[in-house]
């Protein structure tokens, strides 16, 4: 609903009526008993506070679950769940950093651990393939 910006268009997107997107919407409001929409400013429905703050949440328990199950798929497949790796100081930097995103693109829940016997550079390369 609030990526389509109206009842109508999260309807067509979900090939639902759009009474039963109301319907949900009004269902979730009771369970929580807050208001996520102001249907009376305009036309098209606006999160109020309090929704703008339980989509944030549903947002972060989606992603959560998302990982989850990724990770259940990567294990199924015999994907190790974390790999340590010891480093060469001798090694360029910049091709094991452009080698270690791409495994975090190919693997991303897999765990990746480093040493190269200098702790900060250990940090260094994990900030700098985004873990």
């Amino acid at each position: 609903m609030v990526e389509v910006g109206s009842f109508a268009g999260a309807a067509r997107q979900l090939g639902r009526a759009t009474s039963v997107i109301s319907y949900s919407i009004a269902n979730l409001e009771a369970q929580l008993g807050v208001l996520l929409f102001d249907r009376n400013s305009t036309r098209k429905p606006r999160l109020t506070e309090a929704g703008r703050g339980v989509l944030s949440e549903a947002r972060a328990v989606t992603n959560g679950i998302n990982r989850l199950r990724a990770k259940v798929r990567s294990l199924h497949q015999g994907i190790e769940a974390e790999i340590s790796l010891v480093l060469d100081v001798m090694l360029p930097a910049a091709r094991v950093v452009d080698a270690l995103k791409a495994f975090r693109t190919e693997f991303p829940t897999v765990s990746l651990r480093g040493a190269n016997g200098a702790r900060q550079h250990s940090h260094d390369w994990h900030r700098r393939i985004g873990r």
